[in-house]
């Protein structure tokens, strides 16, 4: 029923299929197939084909284009400013727009049955005044009603200095108001006096199902405010001025909000409101007066979904704001219930990030498909315990080891007992057990070393290093310069086998010494609060980075001799749980973890640092980060109390799981070579084992527990990948399949 007809015969045909009065226009060219409605915007697509001034020429577009990901349902890229414009009326759109002015913005895509959601990056030929050196902020913002149609607004964390930068100036000439006198004043607005003090660090403008605009500023000191715009407005009614200078406002906050005149100001304790409209003033204050709600009609996250994120720039915008204006630009927004968007500070590029929030889909074929992916738990047969596979009783203090062997290519296990050490084959055969004389520290090393008077192995102990053969045998015992009060780090920074073991003592300064004991001359030593987990090394871009991180949350990063490396800001707090590593997702900084309440964090070489939420999973959670699903991609792992949940870089749900009052303990991903990956994670509280396949189905294991947290390893050949759990002091060896 379509018509399809040629439109033209120039360097390429340009056809069109239509059906009724709506028709699609396309060409193909050079191998790209390329559609859109408008006629005009495809001719002119296939003259840029020809020109030598096309967006492959500009250096910005291109490298944001190539941090699209590789598995995602779509990518878009955007002019920065249309972006912004879409929530805003056309005349406004320079306002906020202008800060992004010549910049694009790239959004990966991943169709949800509920939603689309938008993760990102935002780009400037030259840095936006208005977030430099700022860091995001979480999304919190009081005074939000829930008659709103749509809003926008900034989280800085240096207002006032950001507006000086802006306006140029640090003081403003600006008409008065004499109350007793009743007459209009020349006054001076110093940003100093009149605006530092109590500016707070989020501003928003909001509009209403009436079309009511008002734009709303933290207030951060009653008395300071009053005293500030006191002799710059003259009173209308109880609670309500009006700012005498019809251009003071736009001269402030102009920048970022546009207002007509005249300008009503409403003076409320936990913020300042202003508006053209009184009767939108009006009601607006009736709103923060009503009994209960105190400014907090409803909180940032209640509208965007409860989500956790922070970011410095924000928008929402619902279809109820768009039924009366006809604009093409915005009609499929009559269908969704509500876009958002959110723009972060960072280097090189902002971090962007949103949704696009649909009606209840129908259960289509999609749905019903993604529904049995994520909720159906088939019993299947894929998991054999052997009985014979249960090794004799050994001490068992510590999560067991994978430890290479003196044959290329074959992996054992250690277990290791508060003053013993057992390596087993992957049967669970014992090949030698050796026992200490003093307590061990839980960490083994594996060397490399090939000369029989050099050690196979080395195990810490709390005073001692103990140098041990391929058959357990004692080679040296080895005194420390300071007894180890924390896990170990174990780095062989040129791959020379010329390690280096880093460590804490219970002075809390951190010792790096050979594997002889020997203290290194140019090492600093450091100190740092209790450290939860080994210390860790990453080299990234020719520099080396030491990572320490804190039972209490703070990190610290220095280079290989102990100075700092990448300075810290003290507000920030890293999970004790969460490893770090070089972030391999994209450009947003060059190292990731996770925060102390469950956060992404990235870090860049500068110490700045943005955050992604993915949901709650309790304080200090485990945090991992492999491409577990076996697609190219790097995905991120999080654990903790009563859940775990495995994202793609588009937050989209690989495997998630919850149960009810655990609390989960160390996870142990495994990623195989041949695409199969397994998670497994024990249930501190039961001792109970869960394992989770890379299609995101819970396998059957009866009623498997285990005393430490279990490990996944291949043995090497053609074996079957094992998982070791411990109860009872007894190793468990368990075939996957």
């Amino acid at each position: 029923s379509y018509d399809f007809s040629k439109i033209n015969h120039s360097i390429a045909d340009l056809y069109s299929f239509c059906r009724s009065d709506k028709c699609v226009h396309y060409y193909i060219y050079k191998g790209l197939l390329c559609l859109s409605p408008d006629e005009a915007t495809l001719r002119s697509s296939l003259e840029a084909m020809k020109s030598k001034s096309n967006l492959f020429h500009d250096e910005l577009f291109i490298t944001l284009a190539r941090t699209s990901g590789k598995k995602v349902d779509a990518s878009l890229i955007i002019r920065s400013a249309e972006l912004i414009g879409l929530f805003l009326d056309k005349e406004k759109t320079a306002t906020p727009a202008n800060l992004f002015t010549k910049g694009w913005t790239t959004l990966d895509l991943t169709i949800r049955k509920d939603k689309l959601m938008l993760n990102g990056f935002t780009g400037t030929p030259a840095p936006v005044a208005l977030f430099a050196h700022e860091m995001p902020l979480p999304l919190q913002m009081m005074g939000i009603p829930e008659n709103i149609t749509a809003i926008y607004g900034f989280l800085l964390a240096n207002p006032s200095k950001v507006l000086e930068t802006i306006i140029g100036s640090d003081t403003i000439h600006a008409l008065g108001y004499d109350l007793i006198n009743n007459t209009n004043t020349k006054e001076i607005f110093r940003i100093g006096e009149d605006l530092d003090p109590w500016l707070g660090k989020f501003s928003f403008k909001l509009s209403n199902e009436n079309h009511q605009e008002i734009v709303v500023i933290e207030n951060r000191q009653t008395d300071s405010t009053f005293s500030a715009f006191n002799r710059f407005t003259e009173p209308v009614e109880p609670g309500i001025t009006k700012i005498t200078d019809i251009n003071l406002f736009k001269r402030l906050f102009g920048s970022l909000y546009h207002t007509h005149v005249p300008v009503y100001c409403l003076n409320h304790p936990a913020l300042l409101a202003f508006s053209s409209s009184l009767p939108g003033l009006r009601n607006y204050a009736h709103t923060l007066n009503a009994p209960g709600v105190r400014g907090q009609a409803t909180s940032m996250a209640t509208v965007l979904n409860n989500t956790q994120e922070k970011a410095n720039f924000i928008a929402i915008r619902t279809p109820a704001d768009n039924n009366d204006k006809p604009d093409d630009r915005m009609s499929w927004l009559k269908r969704c219930q509500m876009l958002s968007i959110k723009i972060s500070a960072g280097e090189p590029f902002m971090y962007s990030s949103g949704a696009i929030y649909f009606e209840a889909p129908k259960k289509s074929l999609a749905y019903m498909n993604e529904q049995s992916r994520t909720d159906s738990i088939p019993d299947l047969p894929v998991i054999t315990i052997p009985a014979a596979n249960v090794g004799r009783e050994t001490a068992i203090s510590f999560t067991p080891l994978v430890v290479g062997s003196e044959k290329a290519g074959e992996n054992r296990v250690a277990f290791l007992g508060r003053n013993s050490l057992s390596i087993n084959d992957y049967k669970g055969q014992q090949i030698f057990e050796w026992q200490s004389p003093e307590p061990l520290t839980g960490q083994l090393f594996a060397t490399g070393y090939t000369q029989r008077d050099q050690p196979r192995y080395i195990v810490t102990g709390e005073n001692h290093l103990f140098h041990l053969s391929a058959e357990g045998i004692l080679l040296k015992k080895i005194k420390l310069p300071a007894g180890i009060a924390s896990a170990s780090g174990f780095f062989d920074y040129e791959r020379r086998k010329d390690y280096r073991i880093i460590y804490q003592d219970a002075e809390r300064k951190i010792h790096s010494i050979t594997v002889d004991g020997k203290a290194l001359p140019d090492w600093q030593k450091p100190q740092s609060t209790s450290l939860s987990m080994a210390p860790e090394f990453i080299r990234n871009a020719g520099k080396d980075y030491l990572f320490f991180s804190s039972r209490d949350g703070n990190l610290m990063i220095t280079d290989r001799r102990g100075r700092e490396r990448i300075k810290i800001y003290e507000g920030f707090k890293k999970s004790a749980n969460a490893g770090i590593y070089e972030n391999r997702t994209n450009a947003k900084g060059i190292f990731l973890t996770a925060t102390d309440d469950g956060r992404l964090a990235y870090i860049t070489d500068r110490g700045v640092i943005s955050y992604s939420a993915f949901g709650h999973f309790g304080e200090h959670p485990y945090f991992e980060y492999a491409d577990f699903d076996g697609d190219g991609s790097m995905d991120f792992m999080f654990a903790g109390k009563e859940k775990l949940g495995v994202y793609t870089r588009m937050k989209k749900s690989i495997a998630e799981f919850t149960i009810k009052g655990g609390m989960l303990g160390k996870p142990f991903v495994y990623a195989s070579s041949l695409g199969k990956g397994w998670i497994a994670v024990r249930d501190t509280r039961t001792g109970l084992v869960y394992l989770i396949n890379n299609k995101g189905e819970q396998l059957p294991l009866g009623k498997l527990r285990s005393d430490t947290d279990p490990i996944i390893f291949n043995p090497g050949g053609s074996r079957q990948i094992v998982m070791v759990t411990s109860l009872n002091n007894k190793p468990v060896f368990t075939l996957l399949k």
